[in-house]
């Protein structure tokens, strides 16, 4: 794709998530965050749809989801893309992915600029988030399961990086 005229700037082009997949089909599970797949309204929107990108014999995968606080005390997710591709994903899933038995969702809140948390989601309010993509599961006889997801690296040396900053001053 790089060696063609795609009309895109290099910024875009650049931004185009992860590519295809495909090809890798001895990869069975993957955990990786929705905008890498289905782009985001921020940046740039995925050109392909989710289930064309992923591997035939995905048995398990993990999508990396943010909500934020919506209108009225509500949680919305923050990528307004990524569930039209997943539920496209579960409807085209035969075709495309056989293989896929289990889907993970891995939660984690939209947090302020320096990593402390702005607000706390109501559980109960959350549930109606996942509805859609649950049902569908079951439909398609996916396992489904959501769970939160504690936000920012796990990595100890980006860990101890992150601990010894003053956010503002050492730049």
């Amino acid at each position: 794709m790089y060696g063609q005229d795609t009309g895109l700037r290099a910024a875009d082009r650049d931004g185009l998530l992860i590519g295809s997949l495909r090809e890798f089909e001895a990869l069975k599970t993957l955990s990786i965050d929705v905008a890498a797949l289905c782009g985001h309204q921020n940046w740039v929107k995925s050109p392909t749809p989710m289930v064309e990108l992923l591997p035939p014999n995905l048995y398990t995968l993990t999508l990396h989801v943010k909500v934020k606080p919506g209108p009225e005390g509500t949680t919305i997710f923050e990528n307004e893309l990524w569930m039209v591709k997943a539920l496209d994903l579960l409807e085209r899933k035969d075709k495309f992915v056989s293989g896929l038995k289990v889907l993970n969702v891995r939660v984690s809140r939209k947090v302020d600029r320096w990593g402390n948390q702005s607000w706390v989601g109501n559980e109960e309010g959350e549930k109606r988030l996942w509805i859609e993509l649950e049902r569908q599961c079951e439909s398609v006889g996916v396992d489904f399961d959501v769970k939160d997801e504690e936000f920012g690296t796990k990595i100890p040396y980006f860990v101890e990086k992150s601990a010894a900053r003053n956010p503002g001053r050492d730049w």
